[in-house]
């Protein structure tokens, strides 16, 4: 996807969030990155604190992990084109103001206060298009205008929406998780490792193998882990 494409796409969804038209995009616009990873790459690391940023996929299937705060790494979401991801780290309490404001209601506070403790690795999957969003850029242009603020906090509260339905999937039975799974990620199963679905589902490697013989069986063998693409496990590669 060509660079002004990409930005248009940002646009749209942007713009989708807000309700409304936004002022000073063509300024706004040329703030943005549209960048490409190959795959495995780690194109954001959980360490990355300047300069905090979206991610818009454009093209390709991104592996997003969850820093917990013993170091461990957890799947909480592999990205596709449309979806948007994010790296949040603790904004300024100043920066931070027009979404104080914003945030009257409950979900959306408490998205706010997730949204920026959270710290993320983003692994390319496939080879990779997306477009980098400065946060900054975003705050600055919600202290002025009701638009932009609406937009930033719409994006807030998509963050939240997201990871409320990743939690209620987590609740349900691992069969389940893996059925719903299976019919959520299919377009991308084909790119993914067994482990990672393993690592996503919170099951074992080989309770993962025994959930997926099942439901196989059960669908008369239409429906399978994909085997491994890749040989290289996408930390070695950065």
């Amino acid at each position: 996807m060509a660079a002004d494409d990409a930005r248009e796409s940002v646009r749209h969804v942007l713009e989708a969030f807000a309700a409304a038209p936004l002022p000073d995009w063509p300024a706004f616009a040329a703030t943005m990155a549209a960048r490409r990873a190959r795959p495995g790459q780690v194109f954001q690391h959980e360490e990355d604190s300047v300069n905090p940023a979206l991610f818009l996929v454009t093209a390709g299937v991104v592996h997003v992990r969850l820093a917990a705060p013993d170091g461990t790494m957890r799947t909480v979401n592999f990205a596709r084109p449309g979806d948007l991801m994010a790296s949040l780290p603790t904004i300024e309490r100043r920066a931070s103001a027009p979404l104080a404001e914003a945030a009257r209601d409950s979900v959306l506070a408490k998205a706010l206060a997730a949204a920026n403790a959270q710290r993320y690795r983003l692994t390319a999957l496939t080879a990779t298009s997306y477009v980098e969003i400065s946060l900054h850029e975003m705050h600055v242009r919600a202290h002025r205008g009701v638009a932009w603020g609406k937009a930033l906090a719409t994006a807030y509260l998509v963050y939240a929406q997201v990871m409320r339905y990743e939690r209620d999937r987590m609740r349900l039975p691992a069969e389940a998780r893996y059925r719903s799974f299976l019919v959520d990620y299919a377009p991308a199963l084909r790119h993914i490792q067994q482990k990672d679905i393993a690592d996503y589902l919170g099951v074992s490697v080989v309770g993962l193998s025994r959930i997926a013989s099942r439901v196989r069986r059960e669908a008369g063998g239409d429906e399978a882990v994909p085997a491994a693409p890749r040989a290289a496990d996408s930390d070695d590669v950065d």
